[in-house]
């Protein structure tokens, strides 16, 4: 397996498969109170999801770590400016099921538990020095594939079982997106019996 970081270099050279404005939109269809803050959180943690599930940004437009926490600081611009927010389209399947995994998460236990699960401090952190220098510096697609990347053990093991149950049953070229939360602990008790999240 390559090196995170050799790899991320490559990845974040693929152009991105939509935009902010567009996750932004399908992301207040499917959760209407996602709004301010929590929209740019969810839209930080869809572009380091799909980073690294897809191997190419969701969106091209830059993250930047603002004191209230991750920001897309041209959709905040243009939201504060008064353009309105763009008609809700149809998202690629590898973005709709990213999204659709961070709604499902956050619905259930939070997004922050999709950030604070992986040892080490996160972007948003690393660049302003845990919150102490927070003045809009840019978070990185690289520095967002190298945190997302980390994989919780327990994750590594159900990914693999996933991955060997997919060969068996001939769909083992698919990519890997986890399923909503219940899903998971359905998964841990068929392949991991005994062992509690």
């Amino acid at each position: 397996m390559e090196k995170v970081s050799e790899l991320s270099g490559a990845i974040i050279e693929h152009p991105a498969v939509s935009s902010s404005a567009a996750v932004a939109a399908d992301i207040r269809r499917r959760m209407p109170e996602a709004d301010g803050v929590l929209l740019h959180r969810l839209l930080y943690i869809v572009q380091g999801m799909h980073l690294v599930w897809e191997r190419r940004p969701a969106f091209d437009e830059d993250l930047e770590a603002w004191p209230q926490g991750p920001v897309v600081a041209s959709l905040w611009h243009a939201e504060a400016g008064g353009r309105p927010g763009r008609p809700w389209e149809l998202l690629p399947e590898s973005v709709h099921n990213v999204v659709t995994n961070v709604l499902c998460h956050q619905r259930h236990s939070g997004c922050t538990m999709l950030v604070e699960d992986i040892p080490g401090p996160d972007p948003w952190n690393r660049v302003t020095g845990s919150g102490s220098n927070a003045a809009r510096q840019p978070i990185s697609k690289r520095c967002l594939f190298e945190f997302f990347s980390i994989e919780h053990p327990q994750n590594a093991e159900i990914r693999e079982a996933t991955a060997a149950a997919l060969a068996a049953s001939g769909q083992a070229g698919r990519p890997f997106v986890p399923d909503p939360p219940g899903a998971l602990e359905a998964l841990v008790e068929k392949y991991l019996p005994g062992e509690t999240l």
